[in-house]
């Protein structure tokens, strides 16, 4: 055929113009009825001309079929001399021309006198002719010839036209698409504000169906009021500014109605659609940003939590009595200090950078010897860990002034034990050193009164008159004891101090001793007996036995008298009540104990301990420590009490409940003070029977309760009672309850805060650790664990799960389980996707959720995870966090239930957080790093394999070769048969070898986006079947190779070189991953679909299969699938370089399998003319 019919930029033209879709047209109908009015013909034809036949796109006056098939052989054509020419062709009598004289057309179709001019491309390439028709022998003039060239100008148009609005449509088609398929909401408006398009995430969003929305107004839809409900006026919308200004917007935040009248925030922007210089409407694109105004939310009031903590912390730090320091270690640093400290000291400390600086405080030891730095308590706490209490040093101020300090320090240290700072409290007692010092002195002149008073009384032995003056003056009373006659006599005063009525005493020494406390009437029986054995004076105090207003104290001095003979007679002396003097220093001595105690340590348990365990026995027989909990309730969490089997205290631990005693104390802010128990006081402030139960068991018998409060609240009561001893309450002894009070909410204060700061100190440590385990993981499963673990332990909780499931396949879930003991029968059990998806329901679209086990309770999604179905462990109380890629898809979740102590809090969900996205970033690291790693693993297997399969075809050519020229530099007889075999074998070879470099060179020209060059030639796709079919079934004895069709051939327009490396790539592959043998069958057959037809061709095998999650990515370049991938060889190029062929002719290919029984590759190539 001549090659100018076969040019491929006119063929190309032509299926270009057949791609148009329905033709022929109307409109080239048309045409030709006015080119055979004009021309007065009966026939006239706007004939298309390809390389196999020529059709009619025009036509009028054609006979049955032709006109209705409008189709003949080229056998029949008279146009394609003029594409052959391109140039007119007119022909008075065909019968007696020699160019066409021979044609059927002159007698099947009556042709006679013919006249045609060409029809061009705009690439000036002929593409058929316009041409008029006579049943008759004509003479045609010049002006004929013209008028047909003008209306074939109108054909040429016409063909263009349709050409650019086939175009138009499709790009329209296209960019639809494109708008439907983004995540953002878009909707195109005209000048008006009324919507022309509107994408489906937009309907989705908004809740309007589409029709809803076209032709209509969208301000006054989706826009037109704030969210306050307020009328948003249109002027003063962004998107009428771009319609008025042509001025485009970026990432405004709005708000945005739905249909059901609810509103959510969106961001959003308005970009104007200008043509030709002129505003035509604007397109608006928009997001829902519901989620990440709530994780802004979370954040701010996580930020807030944490400031408000740190104020807090500096507010009681400020609001401390005593100066405290905080340093770091081991450098000693000072981070922290509150302003008391530098109001004790005088100074400014927060410039001190190391230990070495402390050398400028000018503190010396007791003896005046100047402290050194590293024997500063802050100093020994941060280096080598020591713990001080209460080191009293002499502090020389810059001012010159001299005070005394009462220095504590405690190091600071992280869940793993790791020093990490210390804290030291400086407390000025300079007041109480110099009252300490005057007591001192006040006790030495008391002294040297008695001892003058002694004298004095002894110089007056023989005036009893004037001794009982002076001992009446000086409150004194007086007593004296005959022994041999066992009689004592009393003064009025001293009556009167013991209880008695003037006169009352009548008796011996054991009727006076009747008088003493008992447990201090052997120490006073012993003073005597010393005094009469040994003579000289003798000195004692004891507590009088009647304790209605509690004890009170007698110092008794007295001397011994001999008679001659050396036997004790008399014994006299003084008597002064002490009472208030013992109490005062008894109450000193207790103070200063319990500052001491409750100073020495920060432990929180041990500092609750100290303050039940320090009152007993010296204030009460039985001692308790109330607490409010969480929710403002009584929560009793230790108590002491006085054992006098043991004269021990013993601590015990409580679970008390509130009562009116306890409102008492804590609605009123006030202490309670009940001197004797009575059924009347039970009644009144414990009308629970039980709880009258319990203090009965106790045996109270006097009651105080003083509240411990800090910066004006009130957050526990201190209990006194009264249960084995005579003692009765009395306003001293409440004041002093209420100091030790005071000191003890201090206490409690100040071993809380370092309790929360231990606790988030170690959260932090422990957050940085599972940051290092969870990056470290070297698998999903290692990632899962870590952080089920992880966040398990570091926030408290009983049961920990982390899972992933991509696009939330539950039933594929990778899941991980952390349990405690309590769940240590759950600790191999895998949760099932309906359990999953209950979690997937509480989380909803938030990232996290917290959940206390009362909402669990009161929410019907929950039901199911609190009873534990199907083998589940019951949940008690939820953290919900989610997993998520770079993108923000979801693909898991982290879970807690069950916290050991209260419920999760804000920030245990903050953290939780944190760890979630730790782990999410290593999920997406690992997964990254897995498919670079596996990338890498097949291009190298690609290369190794791609050298041996050129490498072994070379060594058998270079072995031919060889023996050849052996053969000839011998100068042996050629074997001509096997000269002729070993060449063919050669150019076997040769041809392989190119095969697979031209396979490689397609595969690397489409991977850069180069398009093949096909060489499209009309062949039988049968026939190449069946040839192919046979060469493959003599390369196997254990396969049966067949080809199965119904059709007698195929013939199409493909690249026929590229179309046999097709099949022969899937024919190869079926009896590659085949190697048990079985059937290969090739189907053949045709296929209407998508408005077309299709040529299909189907490769069955019974071999190995392909797993099923592998198949989307069987056709990617250097892909194997795992079930061969070291069993069968192979490069992974084949079946990436057959999709790119089959896709480059207009074609598709897919394919179906199941593992272990084989698979079915179909090829789609396009079928040339209409469906």
């Amino acid at each position: 055929m001549p090659d100018s019919l076969s040019d491929p930029e006119r063929l190309s033209a032509l299926s270009r113009i057949r791609d148009m879709g329905a033709w022929p047209r109307e409109s080239l109908d048309r045409l030709a009825r006015i080119a055979a009015r004009l021309l007065h013909v009966p026939v006239a034809l706007v004939s298309l001309v390809d390389d196999r036949e020529q059709c009619f796109a025009g036509q009028v006056g054609l006979e049955e079929p032709v006109a209705l098939e409008r189709r003949t052989p080229l056998s029949h054509s008279f146009c394609k001399h003029v594409v052959l020419t391109e140039e007119p062709l007119v022909i008075e009598d065909a019968r007696r021309h020699p160019l066409v004289m021979h044609n059927p057309a002159i007698r099947d179709l009556k042709v006679v006198a013919y006249c045609g001019v060409p029809i061009r491309a705009s690439n000036g390439k002929v593409l058929g002719s316009l041409c008029a028709i006579d049943h008759e022998p004509r003479k045609w003039t010049q002006e004929d010839v013209d008028t047909l060239s003008d209306l074939a100008s109108a054909v040429m148009a016409e063909l263009r036209l349709q050409e650019l609005l086939l175009n138009a449509e499709r790009e329209r088609s296209e960019r639809e698409a494109l708008l439907q398929a983004v995540g953002d909401g878009i909707y195109v408006i005209d000048t008006g504000g009324v919507c022309t398009f509107v994408n489906q995430a937009a309907t989705a969003m908004l809740g309007y169906e589409e029709g809803e929305l076209l032709g209509k107004y969208m301000h006054g839809i989706v826009h037109h009021r704030r969210p306050d409900g307020t009328e948003y006026p249109e002027e003063e919308c962004p998107v009428y500014r771009t319609l008025l200004t042509g001025q485009p917007f970026r990432n405004v935040e709005e708000f945005l109605w739905r249909k059901d009248g609810t509103g959510f925030p969106a961001e959003y922007s308005s970009s104007p659609i200008i043509i030709g210089g002129k505003i035509m409407g604007a397109v608006v694109t928009f997001r829902n940003i519901t989620q990440r105004h709530a994780l802004e939310r979370v954040r701010r009031e996580f930020l807030q939590e944490i400031d408000d903590e740190r104020r807090r912390l500096e507010t009681i730090l400020e609001s401390l009595p005593v100066g405290v320091l905080i340093a770091e270690a081991p450098t000693g640093r000072i981070v922290q200090g509150n302003g008391q400290v530098e109001a004790i000291l005088g100074h400014p400390v927060l410039e001190t950078l190391e230990v070495a600086d402390y050398s400028k405080w000018h503190g010396y030891h007791e003896d005046g010897t100047p402290l050194g730095a590293e024997e500063w308590p802050l100093a020994r706490a941060v280096l080598h860990g020591e713990t001080v209490t209460g080191q009293e040093l002499l502090y020389r101020r810059p001012d010159g002034g001299d005070i005394w300090l009462s220095v504590s320090a405690a190091p600071v240290r992280n869940s793993d034990g790791q020093l990490i700072g210390a804290v030291a409290t400086f407390q000025d007692v300079t007041a109480r050193r110099r009252s300490e010092e005057e007591r001192a002195r006040l006790l030495e002149r008391e002294q040297a009164a008695r001892a003058e008073a002694e004298r004095i009384a002894q110089a007056l032995w023989r005036s009893e008159e004037r001794l009982r003056l002076a001992l009446e003056a000086g409150r004194m009373g007086t007593w004296d004891y005959e022994p041999a006659t066992d009689r004592m006599s009393l003064s009025s005063t001293m009556e009167e101090m013991h209880g008695l009525p003037v006169g009352g005493f009548r008796g011996g020494f054991e009727d006076f001793l009747r008088l003493v406390y008992p447990a201090d009437r052997l120490r006073l029986r012993d003073a005597l007996d010393s005094a009469a054995r040994h003579g000289g004076s003798f000195h004692s105090e004891y507590r009088l036995a009647a304790v209605e207003d509690g004890f009170r104290w007698i110092e008794i001095r007295g001397r011994v008298f001999y008679d001659p003979s050396g036997t004790p007679v008399r014994l006299s002396g003084v008597s002064v009540d002490v009472t208030d003097r013992r109490r005062a220093e008894d109450s000193l001595r207790f103070l200063a104990e319990a500052e001491r105690v409750l100073g020495s340590s920060l432990d929180y348990d041990s500092t609750l301990q100290s303050i039940a365990q320090l009152p007993v026995p010296f204030l009460a027989d039985w001692c308790a420590l109330d607490l409010q909990d969480a929710d403002s309730h009584s929560r009793r969490v230790v108590s002491a009490r006085w054992d006098p089997a043991s004269s021990q205290v013993v601590v015990e631990e409580w679970e008390g409940g509130e009562s009116p005693v306890w409102q008492a104390v804590v609605g009123k802010s006030q202490p309670l003070l009940l001197p004797e128990v009575t059924q009347e006081l039970l009644d009144r402030y414990l009308p629970n029977a039980e709880q009258q139960e319990m203090v009965a068991s106790l045996g109270a018998r006097s009651v105080m309760g003083v509240p411990l409060a800090t910066r004006g609240r009130v957050n526990g009561v201190l209990w006194f009672l009264i249960t084995t001893s005579e003692r009765i309450y009395t306003e001293d002894d409440l004041a002093l309850a209420l100091d030790l009070a005071q000191r003890a909410a201090l206490a409690v204060e100040n071993a809380r805060l370092y309790d929360d700061l231990q606790e988030q100190a170690g959260q932090l440590q422990q957050l940085a650790e599972a940051a290092l385990v969870i990056n470290a993981a070297t698998s999903l499963d290692a990632i899962l664990r870590a952080v089920s673990e992880t966040a398990r332990n570091i926030l408290g909780a009983h049961l920990g799960l982390a899972y992933l499931a991509a696009d939330w396949e539950l039933k594929k879930a990778l899941a991980s389980l952390s349990c405690s003991e309590r769940y240590s029968q759950w600790a191999g059990w895998t949760p099932s996707p309906a359990l999953l998806g209950s979690l997937v329901d509480v989380l909803g679209e938030s990232r996290t959720a917290r959940l206390t086990l009362a909402e669990m309770q009161a929410d019907e999604r929950c039901l199911r995870l609190l009873e534990g179905e199907h083998g589940a462990p019951p949940l008690r109380g939820l953290l919900l966090a989610a997993l998520t890629d770079r993108e923000g898809n979801r693909m898991g979740m982290v879970v807690l239930s069950d916290k050991r102590q209260g419920e999760f809090t804000l920030r245990d969900q903050a953290m939780l957080l944190q760890i979630a996205q730790l782990a999410s970033v290593a999920t997406d690291n690992f997964q990254l790093l897995r498919q670079t790693q596996e990338a890498v693993q097949m291009r190298s297997e690609f290369l190794a394999m791609v050298s041996h399969d050129l490498k072994n075809p070379l060594v058998s050519v270079k072995g031919m070769a060889q023996l050849l020229r052996r053969q000839l530099e011998r100068g042996d007889c050629l074997d001509v048969q096997r000269l002729i075999e070993g060449l063919d074998k050669i150019d076997s070879v040769a041809t392989r070898m190119s095969a697979q470099i031209n396979e490689l060179l397609d595969t690397a020209r489409l991977q850069m986006g180069e398009p093949l060059e096909l060489d499209v030639r009309p062949f039988d796709l049968v026939s190449l079947a069946r040839q192919l079919v046979e060469q493959h079934a003599r390369t196997t004895s254990k396969h049966n190779v067949e080809l199965r069709t119904d059709l007698g051939e195929l013939v199409g327009e493909w690249d026929q070189l590229r179309i046999e490396r097709v099949l022969s790539n899937l024919l190869s592959n079926a009896i590659k991953y085949s190697p048990e043998g079985g059937d290969v069958v090739v189907t053949v057959r045709t296929e209407e679909a998508d408005g077309r037809s299709w040529a299909v061709v189907d490769v069955t095998d019974q071999g190995l299969g392909i797993p099923a999650r592998e198949l989307p990515r069987i056709f990617d370049r250097f892909y194997r699938a795992s079930n061969v991938e070291g069993r069968i060889g192979g490069t992974g190029v084949g079946l990436a370089s057959v999709r790119m062929i089959v896709e480059q002719h207009g074609g598709r290919i897919s394919v179906t399998s199941q593992e272990g029984r084989g698979s079915t590759f179909s090829v789609w190539l396009p079928l040339p003319g209409a469906a």
